[in-house]
């Protein structure tokens, strides 16, 4: 794979810092995101991956919506 160079704003890159998790790139996180895009999910498959054993989010999300 050739590599590339974009521009965002410092604003963008924190935000996507936010959401690699250790050892992954931005072209990782950037993959994800347009995967999810590509393949919504409901919010119950979003939980059930996140309850999966070894998911970085340890299961913390509510059952339902954003409370």
């Amino acid at each position: 794979m050739t590599a590339t160079t974009f521009r965002v704003s410092e604003e963008t890159r924190e935000m996507l810092e936010t959401m690699k998790g250790r050892g992954q790139t931005y072209d990782e996180v950037i993959r994800g995101l347009i995967y999810v895009r590509a393949h919504p999910l409901t919010w119950e498959e979003i939980v059930r991956r996140a309850s999966e054993p070894g998911h970085r989010s340890g299961g913390r999300f509510p059952a339902r919506g954003f409370s």
